[in-house]
């Protein structure tokens, strides 16, 4: 898997979280640490095999 797959797929799931305003405090407060989660994984350097 390429790393743009990677990206893709970590899109596809943020596409997937949605927040809506019925849901209760800690529901949106769960969603929202999802999604910082995953643009932490992002964010984050892939680890580099070592040689």
């Amino acid at each position: 898997m390429t790393e743009m797959d990677a990206l893709r797929r970590m899109l596809e799931t943020l596409r997937q979280i949605k927040v809506k305003p019925e849901m209760s405090e800690s529901e949106r407060k769960a969603k929202v640490c999802a999604v910082v989660g995953l643009l932490k994984v992002a964010g984050s350097e892939p680890p580099r095999r070592s040689q």
